[in-house]
């Protein structure tokens, strides 16, 4: 009996096994054979929806990020992603498209990459270390290639921005409800929203091309600027000092560029930055007994308080130890997967510490020596000469928005970097950056297209009708009937409408 019981449980498990391969690989079979933005939606809806801190909220989907030492999933759904684009590319017959101005700083950095996993080889550094950051510095260097390949028209750029203002709202609800509930890590006496940079950066370019808009009355909406309320509470409940000065960079940024500095048009952004420092001041000035977690966080910002914190006095210490191993090797750098040394004693200790630096370009140059330092200055110089190129010359009100946000975005991040380390760096982040810089080229690529624009609300409201009409109808019908007919009617009605709503979101992405 025992015996016939652990045989029908093992039975089981191997059909569940079989049915979820069998699952995956239609997946992945129907990915290969669809459009080459549905791959890539999914890959960049899944890795942003998905956290990677296994303590924050929903923290089950940290498990997508978990490699152990071996190639992660996130890299294989990338290589799915790029195998898509060029199974479409070949099919539909359009030429290879290079991200124009970025094409340069991509491709050096590609070689700098190169460069440092000879010099880490060489250098006897560890696989897993290795492993990880080979696919994280390739998703970075490829993702503008694949973004500028599958948006084609300035429509799908638009659309593409939509989707993306949508997921900044949804991760600012996500991380709203999550603090209220108390879920996620701790932090005084209070819990925090996100702690890691992808949600964070989204959001903060959401409420940048809400501000440009409102300055420039920029249709927007009113979802959007809804749903900005959630990403600003999550972004300043993230507890992020870093972001939280980039964030006030971004704007004040915006600020001068959007309204200019001339005139009566200077009162508005004198009057908002007045506000802002007087906030500013009353939280980190107020009362020292309080309990408010804001407050005791940015307290921390003040540079008296860096002796007294651990984690800062940690970071100082961390940066002589690199500054004294790249004395040694100033050219090439230590190499990719290969770990500093610590000659002088730490504070703090962490998986991975020896791997990491919490200075983004003393990172590059750790890895890839000057070459890498060279790479992280010119790629980030000429995304923010392209942001704001798009911010100046662009016909349409909505990218120019979108790239003096861009602009102010990565400005902000470039400061938010000197505190931490994330592009090339972390995994999502990476992707995410990647896709903005592809965003970036296609938006300068399709400028000059003459294909007239459609919101996505205009293109969906027929077919919505009709899908909503042939479902109530079916539905109607099954509820009158009960003739043996009614089931392959009312299922025939309701598949209809399915499909018609199912076309009508493909047709506008695709257009």
């Amino acid at each position: 009996m025992v015996l016939t019981v652990i045989g029908l449980a093992a039975g089981h498990e191997k059909g569940v096994l079989v049915l979820a391969g069998v699952l995956g690989l239609s997946a992945v079979i129907a990915l290969l054979l669809a459009p080459a933005w549905v791959s890539l939606s999914a890959l960049l809806v899944t890795v942003i929806l998905f956290e990677a801190n296994p303590q924050g909220f929903l923290s089950v989907t940290s498990h997508f990020y978990t490699a152990g030492g071996k190639v992660g999933l996130p890299f294989v759904f990338f290589l799915l992603v790029v195998a898509a684009l060029l199974f479409d590319l070949v099919r539909t017959g359009e030429p290879f498209r290079l991200p124009g101005p970025l094409t340069y700083p991509l491709l050096f950095l590609l070689g700098a990459l190169l460069i440092g996993v000879v010099n880490g080889k060489e250098s006897g550094a560890g696989r897993g270390a290795m492993i990880s950051q080979i696919e994280t510095l390739l998703m970075l260097g490829v993702m503008p290639f694949v973004v500028v390949n599958a948006l084609r028209t300035r429509t799908a750029v638009r659309n593409f921005a939509l989707v993306a203002a949508g997921l900044a709202v949804f991760k600012g609800f996500e991380g709203t409800i999550g603090w209220l509930m108390g879920q996620g890590m701790s932090f005084g006496n209070t819990t925090l929203t996100y702690i890691e940079p992808t949600a964070n950066w989204l959001m903060l370019l959401l409420l940048l091309t809400i501000a440009v808009a409102v300055i420039h009355r920029v249709p927007t909406s009113a979802w959007v600027r809804w749903g900005s309320l959630f990403a600003f509470a999550a972004l300043i409940l993230s507890f992020r000092r870093s972001f939280w000065i980039g964030a006030i960079l971004g704007f004040v940024l915006i600020l001068l560029l959007a309204t200019g500095r001339r005139g009566g048009r200077v009162v508005l952004p004198g009057l908002i930055i007045f506000l802002i420092a007087f906030g500013a001041a009353y939280v980190v000035a107020g009362p020292t007994n309080s309990s408010n977690p804001v407050q005791a966080r940015a307290k921390a910002l003040s540079p008296s308080q860096i002796q007294l914190n651990a984690d800062d006095r940690y970071r100082i210490e961390e940066r002589r130890n690199v500054l004294k191993d790249l004395a040694q090797r100033p050219v090439y750098g230590l190499g990719i997967g290969v770990p500093w040394v610590a000659q002088r004693a730490v504070s703090i200790d962490f998986n991975g510490a020896r791997q990491y630096v919490h200075f983004l370009p003393l990172w590059y140059w750790m890895k890839m020596g000057v070459f890498g330092l060279i790479a992280y200055a010119w790629l980030f110089g000429t995304a923010l000469w392209l942001a704001f190129s798009l911010w100046k010359r662009h016909p349409d009100g909505l990218h120019r928005a979108i790239g003096l946000a861009g602009f102010a975005g990565f400005a902000g991040l470039m400061v938010v970097e000197t505190t931490a380390s994330f592009t090339g760096v972390d995994t999502r982040f990476s992707i995410v950056v990647g896709a903005a810089l592809g965003w970036l080229a296609a938006a300068r690529a399709t400028m000059n297209d003459p294909e007239p624009e459609k919101k996505v609300e205009d293109g969906l409201v027929q077919p919505i009708l009709a899908g909503r009409r042939a479902m109530a109808s079916g539905v109607a019908f099954a509820r009158s009937h009960k003739a043996w007919r009614t089931p392959a009617v009312a299922g025939a009605l309701v598949l209809g409408g399915a499909v018609a709503l199912v076309a009508a979101v493909v047709g506008v992405a695709v257009g």
